[in-house]
């Protein structure tokens, strides 16, 4: 294969781009069917990593990518799902015990871990850029906890959500680079689907792993509590439509975008969810304005990071 020209890097790289935009778009809808589909956190995680595993199987029979080759070790990827499906759970409780807004919101600070984990792995300290991110993310946390009803831990149930996205965004990352993406995806789902089971196992003892979890659902935890048909049919959907296609795109994504440009990217998923939110959810998204000023500090910290990484990208060159 030839050298690529300048122009054929430059499309290549803005195709990538656009699809991950549009991966980001479609996750905006994921906070929105979180608030329509009306069981509690674990069953709503359970059912989903079980229908994505199931409909990537048979994604991955059809193309003919065998799930297990001599290279692969699927220990590491299962052990990843579990960081996925916790992530999943913490994002959609966050949801129950406050409101879409606050919990997207939340979720813009996984820019922040990204930069903090980033470093970490490569031993070096975060540079000054990521400090001052950090210090306006602080500012924007102030903003949205001192002004919300709503308990304490939900803010802090949301950035453990973002930090456990920012986590498995960066061991992806190393996936990928060895691992077909659909494989890695399967594992991860089937991992997940072992670690959700778990936890539910362990909630039904009566160890409360999250705090007000068993208080949010309305009868016993699964398999007591059955979806209704309509949360079939939004469940179906989180996972064809939110899940299978853009969580797959992703992975394969990283082998040529940094990962903590990803993140940085997948920060505008606040904006789209956001909007959605307040659009079908009018009476319980509105917000205070110093709500909506810490979530623009965030998101604009953000924004700002994200030029300051590609304009230095561009001096490199």
């Amino acid at each position: 294969m030839g050298n690529l020209t300048t122009d054929q890097v430059t499309g290549s790289r803005f195709k990538d781009l656009a699809e991950m935009h549009f991966i980001v778009f479609i996750w905006g809808f994921t906070a929105i069917l979180g608030k329509l589909i009306q069981v509690e956190a674990l069953n709503l995680v359970w059912n989903r990593v079980a229908i994505t595993g199931f409909l990537l199987g048979i994604w991955a029979a059809y193309r003919g990518i065998p799930l297990r080759d001599s290279k692969t070790s699927i220990g590491p990827m299962m052990a990843t799902g579990l960081i996925i499906a916790a992530h999943w759970v913490t994002f959609y409780h966050a949801i129950r015990i406050s409101n879409v807004s606050l919990t997207l919101a939340g979720l813009a600070t996984s820019s922040f871990w990204a930069s903090l984990l980033k470093a970490l792995y490569a031993g070096k300290r975060p540079v000054l850029r990521e400090w001052l991110l950090s210090f306006i993310a602080l500012i924007a946390m102030l903003l949205l906890t001192r002004v919300q009803q709503f308990p304490p831990y939900a803010w802090w149930t949301a950035c453990v959500s973002a930090f456990l996205a920012a986590w498995f965004a960066i061991i992806n990352a190393r996936f990928t680079q060895k691992n077909e993406p659909l494989r890695v995806a399967f594992w991860e789902m089937f991992g997940g689907l072992l670690g959700i089971s778990a936890w539910i196992v362990l909630e039904t003892q009566g160890w409360a792993l999250l705090p007000g979890l068993q208080e949010s659902s309305s009868s016993a935890l699964w398999p007591w509590q059955i979806p209704t048909r309509s949360d079939w049919f939004w469940l179906g959907l989180l996972a064809l439509v939110c899940t299978c296609y853009p969580f797959v795109a992703s992975i394969r994504l990283m082998r040529r975008i940094d990962p903590f440009s990803f993140v940085l990217s997948v920060n505008m998923e606040p904006v789209y969810g956001i909007f959605l939110g307040w659009l079908l959810f009018r009476n319980t998204e509105e917000m205070s304005p110093a709500f909506y000023a810490g979530t623009l500090l965030l998101i604009g910290a953000v924004g700002m990071d994200a030029w300051a990484h590609r304009y230095r990208e561009r001096l490199d060159r």
